[in-house]
């Protein structure tokens, strides 16, 4: 997986490869998207099923402001994290074509899954039993 280096609405600075040995869902979304929009609560749900699993849930906003995807969050009851893309740079290191898009990374820091529907939890799971 492609190493980037993005803040996230607050302003706290995420550094992809730090998270190694973790299981990452990297999920590329914008606020105007109606299937971005249709699986947060899906997404909401897998955070707090796993936040104590070494799983790393990471929402990464295609080219908006932080003040508007902040009140965004807040409206959807969003708690995991947001990173900004202002620039659209990281999305274009994924090859990101439609949103919202979906990568799966293992421990290891491979992409083993990348679609625009979110990926199974049997997946997830077979990947946190990985060493």
């Amino acid at each position: 997986a492609a190493d980037f280096t993005l803040k996230d609405v607050n302003n706290k600075e995420y550094k992809l490869s730090a998270l190694k040995g973790k299981v990452v869902l990297l999920n590329f979304f914008a606020t105007w998207c109606p299937y971005c929009i249709e699986e947060i609560p899906d997404l909401i749900k897998l955070g707090d099923s796993l936040k104590n699993k070494n799983f790393v849930l990471l929402s990464v906003n295609i080219q908006e402001s932080a003040d508007k995807v902040r009140k965004f969050a807040d409206a959807k009851g969003i708690k995991y994290t947001i990173l900004l893309d202002g620039n659209g740079k990281v999305a274009g290191l994924y090859k990101v074509n439609g949103i919202p898009s979906n990568f799966l990374i293992d421990k290891k820091g491979n992409i083993r899954y990348g679609e625009n529907a979110m990926p199974e939890s049997s997946l997830i799971n077979s990947l946190l039993q990985e060493k």
